[in-house]
């Protein structure tokens, strides 16, 4: 991280989620704030510092697993305990990617696991995946059905409509390390666009796919819902810094009324597979 730009670092350093920068032998060489946090330590004195010694010993095996994972393969996440200054406890969920170009380090991406267990020795011997995208935060594509259901449900009740929006922008392109800090800026912007009288007590924004995202809105007409989109439009589509030229995403928005008639999971997936036709067409 150290020859990165200053950008790159800020949306690094100001992530919503805890995220480090590990050798193969599990050493940071750098976290960020909410990593700090989540440890209960500062950023400098995680810096150079093995990351074993912050599991619980029962739960070390687990997080060499993790770190294992390679380039090619498929994000693990795991739940591990972590042991806090204090003798506290907490249980997190891991998650680790390799960096594009950097065969040696690894990108570990810890979160919180909200999901708390009554039993937490059992709960961190369980693989589980998270139900919350680790780099961004949000929640994942299966929360994002459960809120669409209760969305609808509670539009119905109150015979307002409910609408849906997937933005996507392209990421794959860059390399991971890249796409994640895309997809950081990207979700940073998206949710900034929409204050929560939109959004709406059941209504929430999602990670549903690599560098996609969705949106479920109460009392939303489609004709509100486009005027939204527009504005997303125009802020997902704004250059990100991220090197000495600024990087240009292209960008797709669609919208779609939803009823508690509706499928929720087929609605998405029809939805995704236009935004990434249109961002296909449109790199052409």
């Amino acid at each position: 991280m150290t020859d990165t730009v200053p950008e790159f670092r800020a949306i690094f350093r100001d992530a919503p989620t805890a995220l480090a920068v590990c050798t193969r032998g599990e050493v940071i060489l750098e976290a960020n704030s909410a990593f700090a946090q989540l440890l209960g330590r500062t950023v400098d004195d995680l810096a150079d510092t093995a990351l074993l010694p912050c599991v619980h010993p029962g739960d070390r095996h687990i997080l060499h697993t993790v770190c294992a994972t390679t380039a090619t393969a498929t994000a693990v996440a795991r739940r591990v305990r972590i042991l806090r200054p204090d003798g506290g406890e907490r249980a997190i969920t891991v998650t680790a990617s390799t960096t594009a170009g950097h065969g040696a380090a690894a990108l570990l991406i810890l979160h919180l696991d909200h999901a708390r267990s009554t039993d937490i020795a059992h709960a961190a011997a369980t693989p589980t995946l998270s139900r919350h995208h680790p780099a961004t935060g949000l929640p994942d594509h299966d929360t994002f059905l459960d809120r669409c259901r209760h969305a609808t449900i509670a539009g119905h009740r109150a015979g307002t409509p409910t609408t849906v929006t997937v933005v996507a922008v392209t990421t794959t392109c860059y390399g991971r390390l890249v796409a994640e800090a895309v997809a950081i800026e990207t979700a940073r912007r998206v949710t900034a666009c929409l204050p929560g009288a939109v959004i709406g007590a059941t209504g929430t924004v999602a990670c549903v796919a690599t560098g996609t995202f969705a949106v479920v809105s109460q009392n939303t007409t489609p004709a509100q819902a486009t005027r939204i989109a527009d504005r997303l439009r125009r802020e997902t589509a704004r250059p990100i810094h991220l090197a000495a030229r600024p990087l240009q995403c292209a960008t797709s928005v669609t919208v779609s009324k939803i009823t508690d008639h509706d499928d929720p999971a087929t609605l998405l997936a029809a939805m995704i597979r236009d935004t990434q036709d249109h961002l296909a067409t449109s790199s052409r």
